[in-house]
């Protein structure tokens, strides 16, 4: 026979009021909601959900927008939203727009219509008034990833600006003074960030700043590709490259690959959070990876925190640390004459 709330509250030491409260996303005393957590996790209890929002008008749904599925780190941002949602009762009616800011306003649209009680997103550009429509009903909107102009909302972000600027740093330190860039659409919020992050990193670093160095795309495997293709046909290539996302680390990988680059007596690389790939290749890929489930779990709680009526710190922008992955990827500048290859070195295969 399934728990009732009554076994709940009788097993807590609480009252069904209490329990109540709870499953219905109110605030406990710390005591009491340990204590709760582990007699509905002990007993099996899940709540009526159709009665519930009848009661409460929640529909313990929370909406979750990204601009693709296609997305490893999306993915994981999305299982570790989930997780933290289930955690409080909570479960997730998610979307994406294909990167395409009309459709994710289309879907938006959905998501109130389905009354959601708030909404998680990673917004596809940097601007995104739409998002305005959700706050005008009061629907908490937390931003993953990505800080959209304009709009006061919560958000969970990852130092990109530092996190870049640190990678340069240590390039130069090693020596390279001819440091690329390759980076995503300047017009989010996240490429935007490490941009200036490699632009601050080589400045500090008293490396100087060639625009044919720096390529902006859109951030596919084939971008990636064709980036690094291009750089290695310079008269004076880079002796250093910074791949800033995930899916163009992969595609400078393939070039490397492609132009049995030596990795990293030719060219040291340092990719952007990680991927499959890395795990394939020698030299092993240095790398910043970003805490992709933190972020899930900060943007989760940041939303069911404003859905219970806590409204304290209103926009709270909280941004966690990457974290440099370590690799054989990166290595002493070796400076040699334009064209020149050096022998010994290796190749990604």
């Amino acid at each position: 026979m399934a728990a009732t709330m009554k076994d709940v509250a009788r097993r807590a030491g609480v009252s069904v009021y209490t329990i109540s409260k709870y499953v219905n996303g109110g605030t406990l005393k710390e005591k009491n909601r340990k204590a709760v957590e582990e007699a509905i996790h002990a007993l099996g209890y899940r709540p009526n959900a159709i009665a519930q929002s009848l009661r409460t008008s929640y529909s313990r749904t929370v909406g979750v927008l990204v601009p693709t599925l296609d997305s490893r780190y999306n993915l994981s941002a999305i299982a570790s939203i989930e997780r933290t949602l289930a955690q409080y009762g909570y479960g997730a009616l998610i979307c994406d727009c294909g990167g395409d800011a009309a459709l994710e306003e289309e879907k938006l649209d959905f998501l109130l219509r389905r009354t959601v009680d708030g909404i998680i997103l990673i917004p596809a550009d940097r601007q995104a008034p739409h998002i305005a429509k959700a706050v005008r009903r009061n629907v908490p909107v937390v931003a993953l990833d990505r800080l959209p102009e304009g709009i006061a909302c919560d958000a969970a972000l990852s130092n990109n600006r530092e996190a870049v600027q640190a990678a340069v740093k240590s390039l130069v330190e090693l020596g390279h003074k001819r440091v690329a860039f390759i980076g995503g659409s300047q017009q989010t919020f996240t490429a935007r960030e490490r941009m200036y992050g490699y632009l601050e990193g080589l400045r500090q670093g008293g490396a100087d700043n060639f625009d044919e160095y720096i390529k902006q795309t859109d951030g596919t495997v084939e971008d990636g590709f064709r980036a690094m293709m291009d750089l290695w046909l310079l008269p004076e290539r880079p002796t250093a490259v910074i791949a800033a996302e995930s899916e163009l680390s992969m595609g400078v990988f393939l070039a490397v690959t492609k132009r049995r680059i030596f990795v990293p007596d030719e060219l040291s690389i340092i990719g952007y959070d990680d991927q499959s790939i890395s795990h394939l290749v020698r030299p092993a890929i240095c790398a910043v990876e970003q805490p992709v489930e933190k972020l899930g779990d900060i943007a989760a709680k940041l939303v069911l925190r404003r859905i219970g009526g806590d409204h304290s710190g209103f926009p709270r922008v909280s941004i966690s640390p990457s974290q440099m992955k370590g690799g054989e990827s990166v290595g002493r500048c070796l400076v040699m004459p334009a064209g020149s290859r050096i022998g010994g070195g290796r190749y990604l295969r």
